[in-house]
């Protein structure tokens, strides 16, 4: 009756991003608010988004950043 390694995967990556759109997946205390390009991930904070060259979530190299307003 054990889940298989598929389904594990599965509730971990939900898990990996709902925990990642809540805060910067980089610093963990602020609400993330860029999206980077061009992989369309919003999941860094402001502050953090120098210091990054490549997406945190996918391995993409960042070519731009784009703030989002709600």
């Amino acid at each position: 009756s054990r889940p298989t390694f598929e389904a594990l995967k599965l509730k971990l990556r939900d898990a990996y991003a709902a925990a990642a759109q809540a805060t910067c997946v980089i610093c963990c205390e602020r609400a993330p608010a860029v999206v980077l390009q061009p992989c369309g991930h919003v999941c860094l904070c402001q502050e953090c988004v120098p210091a990054v060259q490549i997406c945190p979530m996918c391995r993409t190299p960042v070519a731009g950043s784009m703030r989002v307003y709600v």
